[in-house]
C-alpha cells in the first residue's frame, strides 16, 4: 500500500488570548501605596506652609513630590499641576510652558510605561533624562516617608 503524500497548507497556529494581551503588572503593596500617597501629601503640605521661604526651597518640596510620585499616574500628574501653578505664581513663563508640556508627557509616559526615574520634573532638565535627585530633594523625600510611618525597627507601643 502506497502512502500518497498529502500536503497541507502551512497555517499559523492561532494565538491564545493570553499571548495577545499584555501581562498585568504586579500590584504594589496597598500599604506602600497609602504610605507613598501620605508622604506625597506631606510634601505638598510642606510646600504650602513654606510661603515665607525662598523659591528654591519651595521648589525642592515640589521636586521631591515629583520624584516620589513618578510611578503613580494621578500623583505624578498632580505634581506637575502644582509646579505649573507655582511657576505662574512666580511669573516664570518658560517654567510654566515646560510644565504644560510635561502634563501631556505624563499621560504619554504612563501609557507607554517609560518614565525617567529620579527626574525632578522641572523645565530646565530634559524631560526624559533619568537622574539622581539632588541631596535636598532626597532629604525631603526621606523626611516625608519618615513622617508617615514609624521605622520598621521601632518598638511596639501598648
Amino acid at each position: 500500500m502506497m502512502n500518497s503524500p498529502t500536503t497541507t497548507p502551512m497555517t499559523p497556529k492561532p494565538k491564545s488570548p493570553q499571548t495577545l494581551q499584555k501581562r498585568p503588572r504586579p500590584r504594589p503593596n496597598p500599604a506602600g501605596l497609602t504610605r507613598q500617597r501620605a508622604a506625597f501629601e506631606h510634601l505638598l503640605a510642606g510646600f504650602r506652609a513654606s510661603a515665607d521661604r525662598t523659591p528654591a526651597e519651595r521648589w525642592s518640596y515640589l521636586e521631591a513630590a515629583h520624584v516620589l510620585a513618578q510611578n503613580r499616574f494621578v500623583l505624578h500628574w498632580r505634581s506637575h499641576w502644582h509646579m505649573l501653578r507655582f511657576a505662574r505664581e512666580l511669573g516664570h513663563r518658560a517654567e510654566a510652558r515646560g510644565q504644560l508640556a510635561r502634563l501631556g508627557l505624563t499621560v504619554f509616559g504612563h501609557l507607554v510605561q517609560r518614565l525617567p526615574q529620579g527626574n525632578t520634573g522641572r523645565a530646565h532638565v530634559p524631560a526624559l533624562q533619568p537622574m539622581v535627585p539632588p541631596a535636598a530633594v532626597r532629604a525631603r523625600i526621606s523626611e516625608a516617608m519618615a513622617s508617615v510611618a514609624p521605622p520598621a525597627n521601632a518598638p511596639a507601643t501598648t
